[in-house]
């Protein structure tokens, strides 16, 4: 029913998305079964993405049937449906008004765009003559339009998406005014094409660049089998029977082990491993130069740094919370602590003297 940016466990259809690593899924209470399927997917920062459902192939058709009529202009009885073979002559079309002979204006144009959007370009062009049939027509459309194909299905021209999912179609065909004329109906979407997969998935993808691809798997049963879920006349409701996930969390501390991986540990009791730190060996550490403030680079007679995690190829381990003797200047430290020293004398002199004064002036008075 509802998402939101935080993770926990799904209620009545509401996802409440958790720290990393949430692997939940929810199996609904048994009632009748109805196939439904539906994905939803989540960008890397945790933002909404898409909402596709079942797969489902764009398809156009005209509006009406097309029709023939017989010799004498008879339209053809509707015992026999009305509607034309692939054999029909383009002449013999009730929508023909004016007939094709064959001459330079005696064109039919297929114009519109292909599956994925584009223009047909060029146009389609079926010069017509007196024996072009319904057939060359269909053909003609084939040869023109791209990622879907034409077909007559009870005298509608219908065309078909190549391949499932969302696409961009449109067909328009039209004759040369100045030649043979058939009125064509205007075409219109009658099913669109939708993305989809035969499951209810909700998938974050690495959110906020932290740990792995979340997944959320719905399991509502098989379409025709009374092992998920179903509907009755009244009010419903869907609910959780159970998961396996956890609650909602935010941050609450962090560690780093001996092999550098950076543990955050989140109020919901879930660890994750957030990072992991790196370590640089040299061939020969004593040669690296001292830049400044226990800053060192590397030079010829160092070699380059080697750089890898902790405990692996003699980089050694980290020690957490603690601060390495290297980064102490013995020598500065104790010449801050002899200065400190120093001033905390000259101070105690100061009210020495400034209490002998004032002694001397008491006695003065006296």
């Amino acid at each position: 029913k509802r998402l939101s940016g935080h993770s926990g466990t799904p209620l009545k259809l509401r996802l409440e998305n958790s720290q990393p690593q949430l692997n939940q899924s929810v199996r609904s209470l048994p009632v009748t079964p109805h196939g439904f399927a539906m994905s939803l997917t989540f960008n890397a920062d945790g933002s909404f993405q898409s909402i596709t459902g079942q797969d489902a192939t764009e398809v156009l058709a005209t509006t009406r049937p097309l029709t023939a009529t017989n010799a004498g202009g008879v339209v053809v009885a509707a015992a026999d449906p009305l509607n034309p073979s692939a054999s029909t002559l383009i002449n013999d079309l009730a929508q023909t008004v004016v007939p094709y002979a064959g001459g330079p204006n005696d064109r039919i144009f297929i114009t519109g765009t292909n599956a994925d959007g584009s223009e047909i370009l060029p146009p389609g062009e079926l010069a017509v003559t007196a024996t072009t049939t319904v057939l060359d027509l269909i053909n003609q459309i084939n040869a023109t339009i791209q990622g879907a194909s034409a077909e007559l299905v009870a005298g509608n021209i219908v065309l078909r998406a190549d391949n499932p999912g969302s696409a961009e179609l449109s067909l328009r065909l039209s004759s040369d005014t100045a030649g043979g004329r058939t009125l064509f109906d205007d075409f219109s979407v009658a099913v669109d094409g939708t993305d989809g997969d035969d499951n209810i998935q909700f998938e974050v993808k690495n959110l906020a660049s932290v740990g792995s691809p979340q997944t959320v798997q719905f399991d509502f049963g098989l379409a025709n089998e009374f092992n998920g879920l179903t509907q009755f006349g009244g009010f419903n409701s869907v609910t959780a029977r159970s998961q396996d996930g956890y609650g909602p969390g935010t941050l609450v501390s962090k560690s780093v082990s001996s092999d550098g991986t950076v543990n955050g540990v989140f109020s919901n009791g879930k660890s994750v491993a957030l990072a992991q730190l790196a370590i640089a060996t040299f061939a020969n550490p004593q040669s690296l130069d001292r830049v400044a403030d226990n800053y060192f680079s590397d030079n010829g007679n160092s070699g380059p740094a080697s750089i890898a995690p902790a405990l692996t190829n003699g980089a050694g381990s980290i020690k957490n919370s603690s601060l390495e003797a290297s980064n102490v200047d013995i020598s500065y430290e104790f010449t801050q602590l002899i200065t400190a020293q120093r001033g905390f004398q000259v101070n105690a002199r100061a009210f020495s003297t400034a209490d002998n004064v004032l002694e001397e002036a008491v006695n003065l008075v006296r």
